[in-house]
């Protein structure tokens, strides 16, 4: 048990330092690409397991195209994820910027794009003015069907949710 928490916490930790503080030298926000490296946290969804019904936590290895790092269905999800909580920080803050990292995949002819979130679902976990569909419990590990239904759609949504991020699945 001791093991499990500290590789959890190593995680976090890797995480939390991965948020690129605010670039401007001056009070302007700053948008485009940053240096550095974009490293996937393949444990984000099973740390932060998702609130809306119908999902299933699964191992990342469980997807079937769950190739490793940057190559792995989970970190597409995540990727796509954090490219949400970009949107929602710039919806609530027009001068809080938007900054991504770009990484090569082998055998891909294009290079492929990370957002860099100031704050992400692990920072969001709890919030319920959010509706996340972006999270691997809600996609099935074979056939990548999602399972959202408009049923579930419709008994969840609120006036207060605020930010609802919909796939299009």
């Amino acid at each position: 048990m001791a093991e499990a928490r500290k590789k959890f916490e190593k995680a976090r930790s890797a995480t939390k330092a991965a948020k690129k503080p605010r670039l401007s030298t001056d009070d302007s926000p700053f948008f485009g690409y940053v240096e550095g490296s974009v490293n996937p946290d393949n444990e984000i969804f099973i740390r932060n397991p998702s609130r809306i019904p119908g999902g299933k936590t699964r191992l990342p290895g469980a997807y079937t195209l769950h190739g490793r790092g940057r190559a792995s269905f989970v970190y597409l999800i995540q990727r796509l994820s954090d490219r949400n909580y970009c949107m929602r920080n710039l919806c609530l803050d027009e001068n809080a910027g938007a900054y991504y990292s770009s990484f090569k995949l082998r055998n891909v002819k294009m290079l492929s794009m990370a957002w860099r979130p100031q704050t992400n679902l692990e920072d969001h976990v709890e919030d319920k003015t959010i509706f996340d569909a972006f999270h691997t419990d809600l996609f099935h590990p074979k056939n990548g069907r999602h399972s959202l239904t408009a049923d579930v759609l419709l008994k969840e949504a609120s006036s207060k949710i605020e930010c609802p991020f919909l796939t299009n699945y």
